[in-house]
């Protein structure tokens, strides 16, 4: 309707003083409706569903709404039950719809909801069979559910009849009101799911959410909407929201699920998510379960702990899958230890242009993709092989976030210039990671592999992922052939490391110290 209205305000004002009055009359002396009038032996639930099939589909939330309401009527009560069971089921679509359309700058999908409170509400009716989606449980559901929902259990053939056996899909009135009722109370839990910022949890919850919606696995949807729709799981929602998260960022860190926990992650959560809306699990068992497949990643045999290494090495961490989540996590990092409330990477902009174009324009190679012969970056690069140098440029801790798109025109430029190449443009103007870069007085192979442990040793505090020693690191990293990388059993250097990453001054490591030098 608000289309529509936006449609027809655009094209009144360009017409004409008689073209609007030519409307005008139309409106006001030729509009008609067609009315029918449908009499007592016709349905007039079924009558709207045949006609409401001839144009735009409905949703299945919008069908099963009708549907209920034309059980209510069939169902051997009293007309007062009858009416209070129509309203439950009216006021109870009225707060859906207000929820899932609350926020106008992303309204939520119909569908999506009721699938996943689905999931949690019958499990007897969980998928049984695969897909070869990505989402492959939530593929084969949503096809199950609305055959489930509109085809199997609300049925005018279920109704309860007086005297007669109930079988596993029979309904009573009182079945269709505990029904709505679920759905109306779990709308508000789903609304804050997705909404976070805009939802009444408490600020850590808000925070690990916003992080958690950054991930596409809806497997673990149907999880979040139960613990969220009680009080009584709010003692151990945080700590279910950080193994929520490391799980999720530990899969797509290694990109292959399968080493989570199997092909059965599909068939693991959603049957949870019943169990913690029925009561038969506490939430506390399930962050021990999450953990516990979370921590099998780095329990793998050596030869598939080899293989993962080797991914990273011969495909480079540029084309990681989950680089952008990882280097805005360092952001955030960096934006607390300066103790600092201001933003300078949006996420929003930092996803975008991956979408749109295959060349990641706001991760930037400190060491240029494309380097000239006679540039600087020639002379600190040109003893390395064409193949060294790929790696050098992938490598972890060559990438940096932007927080502007204009940086992206830094390129090819040498690294003082990529620093500050005046006009506001430059590292020195940049985010927190960019201005970390600015305590360099040159950018050579050696920076990037500090830079790049510096990174993995965030990672692993910050996940409470176990990579291995400084060598395993240097080796992850692909960065072996760098000659420099002995420096890194010396202490001095070591000690370099440790004030990179705990200092707030952190100084610049183009220079090796010496080993009793005391730290600032």
């Amino acid at each position: 309707m608000k289309t529509a209205k936006q449609f027809f305000s655009e094209r009144l004002k360009t017409l004409s003083l008689s073209g609007k009055e030519l409307v005008f009359r139309k409106l006001t002396q030729q509009l008609l409706f067609a009315l029918y009038s449908i009499s007592h032996e016709v349905d007039v639930q079924v009558a709207f569903e045949t006609m409401n099939n001839r144009g735009k589909p409905l949703s299945h939330l919008e069908l099963l709404k009708n549907r209920l309401i034309y059980l209510s009527s069939k169902f051997e009560t009293d007309v007062h039950e009858k009416t209070a069971l129509r309203k439950t089921i009216n006021d109870a679509w009225r707060d859906i719809y207000d929820y899932l359309g609350r926020n106008s700058n992303r309204r939520l999908d119909d569908d999506r909801f009721l699938v996943n409170h689905y999931i949690s509400y019958f499990p007897d009716a969980l998928p049984k069979r695969r897909s070869s989606s990505h989402n492959r449980w939530q593929v084969t559901a949503k096809v199950e559910y609305s055959q489930y929902l509109l085809e199997k259990k609300f049925l005018l053939r279920n109704i309860a009849v007086a005297g007669q056996a109930p079988g596993s899909e029979t309904i009573s009135s009182k079945d269709v009101d505990e029904y709505a009722r679920s759905l109306q109370h779990s709308v508000i839990a789903w609304h804050g799911i997705e909404n976070p910022l805009q939802s009444v949890f408490g600020a850590n919850d808000k925070e690990l959410l916003e992080k958690i919606n950054k991930f596409s696995a809806w497997s673990i949807s149907p999880l979040l909407l139960v613990a969220f729709q009680s009080t009584d799981f709010e003692s151990s929602r945080t700590s279910f929201l950080r193994a929520v998260e490391r799980y999720l960022f530990a899969g797509a860190m290694f990109s292959f699920y399968h080493y989570l926990g199997g092909d059965d992650e599909e068939l693991l959560f959603p049957p949870l998510a019943h169990e913690l809306y029925t009561k038969r699990i506490s939430l506390d068992a399930i962050v021990k379960e999450i953990n516990a497949r979370t921590n099998r990643v780095f329990e793998l045999p050596n030869a598939h702990h080899t293989a993962i290494v080797e991914a990273f090495r011969s495909r480079g961490f540029y084309e990681w899958g989950v680089l952008r989540y990882f280097l805005y996590e360092y952001e955030l990092h960096l934006k607390e230890k300066a103790k600092t409330y201001r933003d300078k990477v949006d996420w929003k902009t930092l996803i975008a242009d991956g979408e749109q174009s295959s060349d990641y324009i706001t991760v930037e190679h400190i060491l240029p993709q494309r380097i000239a012969k006679d540039s600087d970056w020639h002379v600190h690069f040109k003893k390395y092989s064409e193949k060294q140098r790929q790696i050098l440029k992938h490598s972890l801790g060559n990438l940096v976030p932007l927080s502007r798109r204009k940086n992206s025109s830094l390129s090819n430029l040498p690294f003082a210039k990529k620093v500050d190449a005046g006009g506001n443009i430059g590292f020195r103007y940049g985010g927190y990671a960019e201005n970390e870069l600015t305590r360099h007085g040159s950018w050579t192979a050696i920076q990037i592999l500090i830079r790049g442990i510096v990174l993995l040793n965030f990672l692993e505090q910050r996940w409470q992922i176990k990579i291995g020693t400084l060598q395993d690191k240097i080796h992850m990293l692909g960065l072996d052939f760098v000659p420099e990388k002995e420096a890194f059993f010396d202490a001095s250097i070591q000690c370099a490391v440790k004030e990179w990453t705990e200092s707030e001054d952190r100084p610049s490591l183009s220079k090796k110290r010496s080993p009793r030098a005391k730290r600032s």
